[in-house]
């Protein structure tokens, strides 16, 4: 019993994230105002000002991006509109020369000899790091 209430608290903890992300987690939000000093009007005017560049840009054209995206490469450009324009421009080249990359791939990880000693742990430390658990006793019976 007690043990359950471990993981329930555990899974509150601020410095541990889920292993898949689709949202900006808090902890980055409040890291991005303590460095960044920008009012939130700012950073929605920037968000308005990569999106009309990207719908100037012929590459992008008609492309309707979602705003969380536009904000992550804004977040990772420190609110740079240009560099964020940039790498949204190579994101775009890259999807376009090289789209195998963002194709499903059906892999069974229960099946690959490293999976009998290598264990992703199912959330990630808060600065997104995944954490991963070698257990070396159980390589050595694969080797042998």
């Amino acid at each position: 019993m007690e043990n359950s209430t471990a993981t329930s608290e555990h899974s509150h903890d601020d410095d541990v994230l889920p292993l898949e992300i689709d949202y900006i987690p808090e902890c980055v939000r409040i890291k991005e105002d303590e460095e960044l000093y920008m009012s939130p009007e700012e950073k929605s005017n920037r968000l308005l000002e990569l999106i009309k560049l990207l719908e100037g840009n012929k590459s992008s054209k008609g492309i309707v991006f979602q705003q969380d995206l536009l904000q992550r490469f804004l977040i990772h450009s420190r609110y740079d509109v240009n560099k964020a324009f940039s790498r949204v421009r190579n994101y775009l080249t890259l999807f376009k020369n090289h789209n195998y990359f963002f194709q499903s791939i059906k892999f069974d990880f229960t099946v690959h000899p490293s999976s009998k000693f290598i264990t992703m742990l199912p959330h990630r430390c808060s600065d997104g790091s995944i954490t991963l658990l070698y257990e070396m006793g159980k390589l050595r019976l694969i080797i042998n």
